[in-house]
């Protein structure tokens, strides 16, 4: 008679384990490259200098490795910092008490954020998860430069407000 397997999924909680794959998956490369990279230093102090030396100089490189080497290097390179997601910064800025006249109402906000944002709506949706969960939903203040004017006008004016407001 087979034995019965035991149910672990009562005993291993499912948070931990999607936890512990994310975390494979970020560190993947990691994890690929730290034991090779420890096999080749080892393997380089066990063959000692010259032999070394005379492997390199029995090598022989022609321009079209050379290229081909580069290019893909350049290419992984390229392709590891484009995959990278953008680091977003947010910034406090409680000290400046902007005029009264730039007071809107939520709606209002959301309205032209989508506006100016129409290509974008996954920034629209960022922008309102995080006036919701900092409870920026009562104070909300514009720049009407931002939204009215044309552009030539709205860069030299956004410059503007931008130093009023770090001074």
């Amino acid at each position: 008679m087979p034995e019965v397997v035991p149910n672990f999924s009562n005993s291993v909680k499912l948070k931990y384990v999607k936890l512990g794959y994310q975390y494979l998956v970020n560190h993947i490369l990691t994890f690929l490259l730290v034991p090779i990279i420890i096999g080749v230093t080892i393997e380089v102090l066990r063959i000692g200098p010259q032999e070394l030396l005379n492997i390199w100089n029995s090598l022989h490189f022609d321009v079209l490795q050379m290229l081909c080497s580069s290019f893909l290097i350049i290419s992984i390179a390229t392709v590891y910092f484009m995959s990278k997601p953008r680091s977003t910064y947010l910034v406090d800025y409680s000290c400046y008490k902007p005029p009264v006249v730039c007071r809107v109402p939520f709606s209002t906000f959301m309205e032209h954020s989508r506006l100016i944002l129409k290509d974008n709506p996954k920034s629209v949706e960022f922008q309102m998860r995080i006036l919701e969960r900092y409870g920026y939903m009562i104070n909300l203040y514009y720049s009407g430069v931002v939204w009215y004017g044309d552009e030539i006008s709205k860069c030299i004016q956004c410059a503007s407000s931008t130093s009023m407001i770090l001074k």
